[in-house]
């Protein structure tokens, strides 16, 4: 069986457990990471639902109703925008998106 000396220790280590430790570190690191990204795109999906019926009420376009638009109208959909849709859109939108980020992440390290 292959041994090790550790330099620090005068034993022997099996190569065999330390490998085995490795792929059990490595088995609860994706498992970790795989949680956490979970967590992280339900808080995400759950803030774009939120802000989605937010501002239909409020009366500014989602990026479903620009792409509709975009679709049947064709590019003269870009000259029909308002100026306050293409900030919601490019600023607003990606901004509350990264909020559902924060949470998710802070409600993971809270699980921790």
């Amino acid at each position: 069986m292959p041994y090790i000396r550790s330099k620090w220790h005068n034993r022997r280590y099996d190569l065999n457990a330390i490998y085995i430790m490795i792929i059990l570190q490595q088995r609860i690191t994706i498992h970790s990471i795989m949680l956490r990204l979970y967590l992280i795109g339900i808080c995400i999906l759950i803030i774009a639902i939120l802000a989605n019926t937010i501002i239909v009420k409020l009366g500014l376009k989602s990026w479903y109703d620009f792409i509709e638009m975009l679709n049947s109208e064709g590019t003269s959909t870009l000259s029909k925008t308002r100026a306050i849709d293409y900030l919601w859109l490019f600023l607003g939108y990606p901004l509350v998106l990264s909020l559902g980020y924060l949470i998710g992440d802070k409600l993971y390290r809270a699980l921790l």
